[in-house]
């Protein structure tokens, strides 16, 4: 049986018509400033990992509600073969609370899934990324609004992994 969690997310991807990937909660606000401001990641958070190996990657953020109108995260990529505009920025909305967003009704139609309690706390443990795209998608030079992210403090306890 496919967990309920991969149904919901495919579900939205269907609805929705772009791509989605599932995080934990705990992980995204953990990452964020307290504030929402862009921070700079060490690194990309895990659904998307897989760009660090390839070289690529340029820098990883994220900013979040209180600063941002819609939360994101976005990856900013090298690819000389698209010269002269050789950064190439992939970006994610986050929906925080997937029962608050107004997919969840036809979510729920689309599983067969009965809205309860017990469900709704499992979804609000995670945070749900959807593809989007920037204007500035391929670029010459690495946005500012990114390439201006400060790291979150070091502090012990603080560090993103």
């Amino acid at each position: 049986m496919i967990d309920i969690m991969e149904r919901l997310r495919a579900a939205l991807e269907h609805h929705l018509r772009r791509s989605v990937k599932v995080m934990w909660r705990k992980e995204w606000a953990k990452a964020n400033h307290p504030d929402g401001r862009p921070v700079k990641l060490q690194r990309p958070f895990p659904p998307f990992r897989g760009i660090v190996g390839t070289g690529k990657m340029e820098i990883a953020v994220a900013s979040a509600q209180g600063y941002a109108e819609v939360p994101g995260t976005h990856i900013v990529r090298r690819d000389e073969k698209d010269a002269p505009n050789i950064f190439n920025t992939d970006s994610h909305d986050v929906i925080d609370d997937l029962t608050t967003h107004d997919s969840w009704p036809r979510l729920l139609q689309i599983t067969g899934e009965k809205d309860t309690r017990t469900l709704r706390r499992r979804v609000r443990r995670r945070v749900f990324l959807v593809a989007t795209r920037r204007k500035d998608h391929h670029s010459p030079h690495v946005p500012q609004d990114i390439a201006s992210a400060e790291p979150k403090d070091e502090t012990p306890g603080s560090a993103v992994s």
